[in-house]
């Protein structure tokens, strides 16, 4: 399969995703579902390009994304299930929409979704592309950067949960990795 191929599997397993995102949402009347998805679709364009193209980097990004990807889709949908009704920014969409809720959705959440989370997994779909099985310095500074962000997410997600838990109305966080 060439690499061309391989791109094209991977943009349409995440046109896939996306729909089964916006079926869901649809019929649970709660497009913050998509939230949930977001860390999802870059370890489904990892896996389907390590699947095509099974090397060193291929591998090593999928295993990242996959502790990052999933890391952050349970702590969206945490919050996803802890909460009745529809994240606000959501609802208010939906009133903008009027009759118009499930197009509006469909184009303006869903796909602009799928197509934004295209742009900023562009180093995922061309890393599919290289069949180069070396490890160099630079992808360990790589993984190096990748193991500060990862930490740095889950100690700010911690101490805003904590936050959260015993903040006064209109208080806003300003400490911890907060105040950065």
């Amino acid at each position: 399969m060439n690499y061309i191929d391989v791109t094209i599997c991977q943009l349409f397993a995440l046109l896939l995703f996306v729909h089964l995102f916006f079926l869901i949402g649809t019929r649970k009347k709660r497009n913050d579902i998509a939230d949930v998805a977001w860390g999802l679709g870059f370890v489904l364009l990892a896996v389907v390009g390590t699947i095509h193209n099974p090397n060193t980097k291929t591998i090593i990004v999928l295993v990242l994304l996959m502790f990052w990807g999933f890391r952050l889709a349970r702590h969206i949908f945490n919050r996803f299930r802890s909460h009745k009704e529809e994240d606000m920014r959501y609802q208010e969409f939906r009133k903008a929409w009027g009759s118009r809720q499930v197009l509006g959705a469909y184009f303006k959440v869903y796909l602009l979704q799928g197509f934004s989370l295209i742009l900023v997994a562009m180093p995922i779909l061309v890393l599919a592309r290289f069949s180069d099985n070396s490890f160099s310095f630079i992808n360990m500074i790589g993984v190096a950067l990748w193991l500060f962000g990862f930490v740095f997410e889950v100690v700010a997600d911690k101490q805003l949960k904590d936050f959260v838990k015993d903040k006064k109305p209109g208080q806003i966080m300003k400490n911890g990795l907060w105040s950065y």
